[in-house]
């Protein structure tokens, strides 16, 4: 994840492109993770997605729009997952 990010800031659009397709599939493919990882979104992966909104290039724009739906379900299933654990650590599971 930490190499894909970088390249989201490459100066080849399909590059950035491919990146941001990259990080996606990558990212849903994800089943467990560790608590810590819990505000990886919020804390990590939004603040080097966001700027992909304004990229100049369209294909990366258009890429970038294509992923946001399997984004926003990832993150969400990543916030059900860490709640499902303080929930199960909170009642002595």
């Amino acid at each position: 994840v930490p190499t894909t990010i970088v390249l989201l800031q490459d100066q080849d659009p399909l590059v950035r492109a491919d990146a941001i397709k990259v990080l996606t599939s990558t990212l849903t493919r994800i089943e467990t993770f560790p608590p810590s990882d819990s505000k990886v979104f919020p804390q990590y992966i939004l603040k080097r997605v966001t700027h992909l909104i304004t990229d100049p290039s369209l294909v990366v724009r258009v890429a970038f729009s294509e992923c946001i739906p399997r984004l926003a379900e990832t993150s969400n299933r990543f916030l059900d997952i860490s709640h499902a654990v303080r929930l199960y650590e909170a009642v002595g599971g």
